[in-house]
Order: C-alpha cells, then sequence, then structure tokens
C-alpha cells in the first residue's frame, strides 16, 4: 500500500512525495528485488518529460 503527497514549493514548483508500506521486510526486499525500483525510475524521468513539455507550450502559448 502506498500514499502519494504532491507539496507546493512555491515559485510553480512541487514535491512529489511517495511512501510505501510493506507487510514484511520479506515483502520489501522482494519488490525492491524484482525491479520495481527502476520502474519507479522510469516512470519519474517520464514524468519529468512531460512536465518539461508542458511547460514549454504553455510559454510558447503565452507569447500569442
Amino acid at each position: 500500500m502506498g500514499t502519494t503527497r504532491f507539496e507546493d514549493l512555491g515559485h510553480g514548483r512541487s514535491r512529489i512525495v511517495h511512501q510505501s508500506v510493506f507487510q514484511s521486510v520479506a515483502d520489501r526486499d522482494g519488490m525492491i528485488q524484482s525491479g520495481m525500483e527502476r520502474g519507479v525510475t522510469q516512470g519519474y524521468d517520464k514524468l519529468d518529460d512531460l512536465l518539461v513539455r508542458l511547460q514549454e507550450s504553455n510559454k510558447a502559448a503565452a507569447r500569442y
């Protein structure tokens, strides 16, 4: 189970805070060994790319 929180840092910046809770250390270790970390990192990389494109699109639209 997990909880994700978005924190407003001001000046158009945000922080994502995610906390995962596992029933046991073995469950946690199994998730890590499954490659979860790589998948999470790839997801955040895709989110970073999307946000950059959205920001660029908003800047271009503001010029018109």
